[in-house]
């Protein structure tokens, strides 16, 4: 079976879309624009069970640390997200 010159044109236009797809997400990761749900998820914990711990432990009365919890549970995944990829891009080198 040959290919014909129309179908190995089509063939590089495909090629070449997903190569510049992938250059424009290894980019995006490189400049910290788009994290890896690996990173991220275990990040969200550790922040959210250190917001927690700081809360509980300090010398706020229960109904000051009550309000602060229910500030911090209104928040979206992307706003928590985006303390995510900012506290990312401070950490990086």
């Amino acid at each position: 079976m040959t290919a014909t010159v129309g179908d190995l044109g089509g063939e590089r236009i495909k090629l070449t879309s997903a190569q510049r797809e992938r250059a424009e997400l290894q980019l995006a990761r490189e400049k910290l624009d788009v994290l890896p749900v690996e990173y991220i998820k275990p990040f969200m914990e550790n922040f959210c069970f250190a917001i927690r711990r700081a809360v509980l432990t300090s010398a706020l009365l229960a109904p000051e640390q009550d309000k602060i919890f229910k500030e911090l549970s209104s928040l979206s995944p992307a706003e928590i997200a985006a303390a995510a990829v900012a506290a990312a891009k401070k950490d990086k080198p």
